[in-house]
């Protein structure tokens, strides 16, 4: 059977009805729902129908406006495109949109075919060019509008051709796609589009997704929410977005679901349905967003806009998405594929043929285009019933499941390709390239990475003429293509030719590919982007270099990002590995407003680290009293508290093993007999890398732990704390929450340079999630391991004047807030979860609370962290014979390995939850001066250590020949001006040294207890 039909399903409305007739019909029924959500405007159905007839009335008094007759709009998306469309529709025009971001020329170029007199704009392109005349939409302004009340629509049909469609000119001159209203109301009514519907308009308004956007839910009663670019182009708000603004349908291209799912693949765990359409599906995507957050129904979309947009669809599973192979789906309603030989004759069985299509929703053809109409829309008999059929040749090979009548995607027929939902004919951006007069030859060709995250990209090898440069090259195809669709300009000498003398292609793309693999390798082997020592600069240099494709040494700090060829998903990925690297969230603008390396790099730092806490402590204060709130949402689970260490129990789920203190807790852990199961919680891409850190973390420390340990008792989960379930798939999440008798939660995000909201999704919503795992499945305690850094710093109004007599441990902390908001975004943070915690215990839940002091290295062995803040300045006094002159500051230090026992130790009786431990020196007579501190250093290293007042101390570390490497990422707070800067050095160390004694008279009598 060579015919693929999907069964004749209608109705009355289909047949007949404009689009302008439904929507009238939802406006009775409706006209107090929301029509359309833009930003924190929101317009009903009866408001918008106000809205339509206001611009519908400037139109007309412009002059009649004929049947069909195309009426440009030049206008972003939102409200102004969407009230645009609707009133020249309701006049009785053609809608005809053209996109903003086109040069002039490329504008230029569409008006011939289309003879258009009239352009609609908005303030932002009032003042391009244009030989149409120029109608201003404003929706703030359109109440100016008088006598509009009995203006009438202009009665159509489902004949009626709503829309030209422009393509994207690369594959030769554009082609203006006509769009019927039939191909709408098939599309809205084979979705079954409802009123509370919530759909979100993400798509380019001259994309052909873009109708659907828009006029499916308003013939349906439903939603139009309007997601702007910046929401769109950053994962995380955009998954955001989703939640707000309760978006229950949602269209997108492969790519730019691709960029989302890789970033964020919990983004649509609350849609409906989505739709991902436009380029070959990427099947390990597919498979990420379905095993961590499915929507309630995945689509795979296939369709050409000369189809109406989308002509089949096929509802994506786990094992399709595992074994790799996609459908293509079977045809909408009264929709009939036919996979035809190269002689018009049904291929047989599984053999791979063209893919013609008919049915109600081809297009009426292109316009003005009787050439490309004879080539593509083709009239053929015998393809079911003998009688002549219209059909649309598609250009893709497709071809049968074995077993099934199922289509799959194969490939083009011609050298014509799809990128970032455009097609393309690359012999057509090779004769630009030759017409420019700069180059000799030319070969264009798609690049598709191995790699899931990278998007294919085009990339053109030029042999340039001679005294012709690459930069006035560059220029040329900047004017012509739009930015998403300029390819790639490598120079060389000649190409590599085939057998039969032609340009081996096959040739050029393993040679892109291999240079792309090498300098992934040369990063890999040579560069650490969570190396601490490398600069902003350097990390965002391998962020471009991994995102774009381009080598590190051609990477200059004046390149601009999208001069490199970033495109809008490129722009995706590198807010994601911002956020990933810095835990710093980049605005879409932002980038845009600083491209370059250079500028970019001064932006993140400067945002980082320029805002004092107390321009921000209003907003920081709301953020800590607001957030331990969150608790409220815990409900205690039954019963009586566990005993871990019973031999029938022996689960245990720890944190931060990647960590120093957890490095050396889990030697201890994992050595206890009684002990069946140590899971650890690692970020990691998966078990096998998870594990892999762990080991080198221990190495790092000196720690020796049995294999036979390592093979039987720990089992790594990589996952995220910040995450929903932390990061773990559903099932691997509910069997811990039933197995697991006790938490150990030593993970945080420790900054000494991050504000509070950076370390707000490690560290507060973090320990919320295992809270909440703490209340599922079984009862469970949580040992948390906080620090002495949330009782912050003295509050400088009070503290000072009235010092307390130590700082308690069973109290919860609010007394120390005003202190706080000018502190440190860690400490804030730890304020904030400690805070949380306690409300938690409150609540009822078992938990016990341990702040340690200052960790120094193993009691026997000396191994230390040389990465935290006194181990980077240690290090770098001894390098400079110098150290800071901090009086009367002390440190509580405690060796590693006691507070791992102490921890322990405590934990193990269950009578002891429900309290806080401050694991310190039992007396404050042993806690030591930071001047007698470096002293002994001094002594320890047989170097003579001067002594230098601060402000001379850090010029010192500035100093070039200095070479400070370790102290390289803190120089930016180093140098913060504030009116206490020996204090808050002091602080980064141990908050409170040389104020407030800390209490730790909890732990005594605990630890003489036996466990």
């Amino acid at each position: 059977m060579s015919t693929l039909r999907r069964p004749y399903t209608s109705s009355p409305e289909l047949l007949t009805c404009g689009l302008i007739e439904l929507f009238l019909n939802r406006v009775i029924e409706f006209p107090e729902k929301p029509a359309v959500i833009d930003g924190n405007i929101t317009l009903t159905y009866g408001q918008l129908l106000e809205k339509v007839k206001q611009f519908a009335s400037v139109l007309r008094n412009f002059r009649e406006i004929k049947l069909e007759e195309p009426i440009a709009i030049l206008t972003s998306k939102g409200l102004d495109h969407i009230i645009s469309q609707m009133a020249i529709m309701f006049c009785g025009g053609t809608c005809l949109p053209l996109d903003p971001t086109w040069s002039d020329e490329q504008l230029k170029c569409r008006q011939p075919d289309t003879g258009f007199k009239i352009v609609v704009v908005d303030q932002q392109n009032i003042h391009r060019p244009s030989a149409a005349t120029k109608i201003l939409i404003s929706y703030t302004d359109l109440n100016k509008v008088k006598d509009y009340q009995g203006l009438s629509h202009i009665t159509t049909s489902s004949m009626f051709r709503s829309h030209i469609l422009f393509s994207s000119g690369t594959t030769g001159i554009p082609k203006g796609i006509q769009v019927a209203v039939q191909g709408i109301h098939r599309l809205s009514f084979w979705f079954q589009f409802k009123p509370s519907d919530r759909i979100a308009h993400v798509n380019n308004v001259v994309f052909d997704a873009c109708i659907q956007d828009i006029w499916c839910p308003l013939v349906s009663g439903g939603t139009v929410i309007n997601i702007s670019k910046e929401l769109m182009l950053d994962p995380f708000k955009f998954a955001e977005a989703i939640k707000t603004y309760r978006i229950t349908w949602v269209l997108l291209t492969n790519a730019l679901f691709n960029a989302i799912a890789i970033a964020c693949p919990t983004a649509f765990e609350t849609v409906d349905t989505v739709v991902a359409a436009g380029d070959a599906p990427n099947t390990s995507v597919m498979k990420l967003v379905l095993e961590n957050g499915p929507p309630g129904r995945l689509l795979n979309g296939y369709g050409p806009s000369e189809c109406s947009i989308i002509s089949s669809t096929y509802d994506v599973t786990l094992e399709d998405a595992t074994l790799g192979t996609m459908s293509i789906g079977r045809p909408l309603l009264d929709g009939d594929y036919h996979v035809l030989d190269e002689n018009l004759r049904p291929v047989a069985g599984t053999d791979v043929g063209e893919l013609y299509i008919s049915g109600p929703g081809l297009s009426p053809g292109y316009l003005n285009r009787p050439d490309l109409n004879e080539k593509s829309f083709l009239a053929l008999r015998n393809l079911s019933d003998g009688e002549l059929l219209r059909v649309y040749k598609t250009g893709d090979l497709v071809r049968r499941r074995e077993g099934s009548d199922l289509l799959e995607y194969v490939g083009r027929r011609d050298n014509q390709i799809k990128l970032s939902g455009h097609r393309i004919e690359l012999e057509v951006i090779e004769a630009f390239l030759a017409g420019t007069g700069l180059v000799s030859a030319a070969a264009v060709l798609k690049i598709q990475p191995r790699e899931v995250e990278s998007p294919a990209f085009l990339q053109a090898y030029v042999v340039l003429k001679p005294r012709a440069d690459l930069d006035s090259l560059a220029k040329k195809v900047k004017e012509k293509y739009p930015e998403n669709l300029i390819p790639r300009l490598t120079p060389v000498d000649r190409f590599p030719l085939t057998p039969n003398g032609k340009t081996d292609r096959k040739a050029l793309e393993a040679s892109c590919l291999k240079s792309i693999e090498q300098a992934r390798l040369k990063i890999q082997r040579n560069f650490d982007i969570g190396d601490k020592n490398l600069s902003t600069i350097d990390k965002l240099k391998l962020m471009w270099s991994n995102i774009l494709l381009v080598p590190l040494e051609e990477i200059e700090l004046t390149d601009k990002f999208f001069s490199l060829g970033g495109s809008s998903i490129n722009l995706a990925s590198l807010v994601s590995e911002i956020y990933k690297n810095f835990n710093f969230n980049i605005s879409v603008g932002d980038v845009y407003e600083n491209q370059t390396l250079q500028g970019m790099a001064r932006y993140i730092d400067s945002d980082i680290c320029s805002e004092t806490a107390a321009a921000n402590a209003k907003n920081v204060r709301s953020y800590m009293i607001n957030d331990p709130k969150l608790a409220d949402e815990l409900v205690p689970l039954p019963g009586p508290i566990p005993n871990w260490r019973c031999t029938e129990e022996g689960d245990v789920l720890l944190t931060g093993a990647t960590g120093f203190l957890g490095a050396f807790f889990l030697q201890a852990l994992i050595a206890l007999p009684e002990i069946r199961t140590v899971r650890c919680l690692v970020r990691a891409k998966d078990s096998n890398d998870g594990q892999l850190r762990i080991r080198k973390n221990l190495q790092k420390y000196h720690i020796s732990i049995a294999d036979s340990l390592m093979t039987s008792k720990l089992t790594v989960l990589s996952g995220d704390l910040a995450k929903p379930l932390l990061g773990l798939a559903p099932g691997i999440y509910e069997e811990i929450a039933r197995s697991c008798t006790t938490v150990f939660h030593l993970g945080a995000h420790v900054n000494y340079i991050h504000p509070y909201i950076l370390h707000r999704p490690g560290n507060i919503i973090g320990t919320l999630n295992i809270l909440r795992l703490a209340v599922t499945g079984r009862k469970k305690t949580v040992h948390y391991s906080s620090s002495v850094g949330a009782y912050g710093a003295p509050d400088p109004t009070t503290s000072v004047k009235n010092p307390a007599k130590y700082l308690p441990e069973d109290e919860p902390l609010d007394a120390f807030i005003n202190g706080l908001v000018y502190d440190l975004g860690y400490s804030q943070s730890q304020f904030a979860t400690e805070q949380l915690v306690w409300r938690a215990i409150r609540r009822g839940l078992p938990i016990s609370i341990y702040r340690p002091g200052f960790i120094l290295g193993h009691s026997k062995t000396g191994y230390g962290n040389p990465d935290d803040f006194f181990g980077r300045v240690a290090i770098a006094c001894i390098k400079m014979g110098c150290y800071p002159l901090l009086p009367k500051q002390r440190e509580d230090f405690i060796p590693v390995d006691q507070i791992a026992k102490q921890l322990l130790h405590i934990s193990s009786n269950h009578k002891n939850i429900g309290h806080g431990y401050n694991l310190v020196p039992l007396k404050s007579s042993e806690a030591v001066e930071l001047n007698d501190t470096f002293e002994m250093i001094s002594r320890c290293v047989g170097l003579k250590l001067k002594g230098l007042p601060y402000q001379k101390w850090l010029q010192e570390v500035l100093k070039p020949q200095n070479g400070n490497t370790v102290l390289k990422p803190l120089i930016p707070m180093l140098q913060e001006k504030t009116q206490m800067i020996h204090k808050v050095v002091s602080l980064l160390m141990s908050p409170f040294s040389g104020f407030t004694p800390v209490d730790g008279s909890n732990k005594k009598p605990k630890l003489a207890a036996p466990p």
